[in-house]
């Protein structure tokens, strides 16, 4: 992991003990297209900085359950903009195959 996924990977930490503000929201099951309407709905937020990114990051509870944290984090500032936090279930096949191999996942 680069010194940016540690970074975000500490934030999915917070979120997880919930010191990370913004939606907090439990599903049965989480997709993909929830995610990506999400992102469109902030859509102003990227292109109002060029330093705003998108972000998903992605963890197994030892419950079973998942815990899921997406937003829009300024690169220059270190700061995350947005975000929401998901405990779900299950994950959908597309959200499955996206974090695949890796807890964090970067959108440019």
């Amino acid at each position: 992991m680069t010194g940016f996924e540690y970074f975000l990977y500490g934030l999915l930490k917070a979120a997880v003990t919930g010191m990370v503000g913004g939606a907090v929201i439990a599903l049965i099951c989480l997709n993909w297209q929830r995610i990506l309407d999400w992102f469109a709905s902030r859509s102003a937020l990227k292109e109002s900085d060029v330093n705003n990114i998108g972000f998903s990051m992605q963890e197994r509870l030892a419950n079973g359950e998942y815990k899921t944290v997406y937003g829009v984090f300024n690169t220059k500032t270190r700061q995350c903009v947005d975000a929401e936090v998901v405990t779900s279930r299950e994950i959908d096949g597309d959200l499955s195959q996206i974090h695949r191999g890796s807890d964090v996942v970067v959108y440019r």
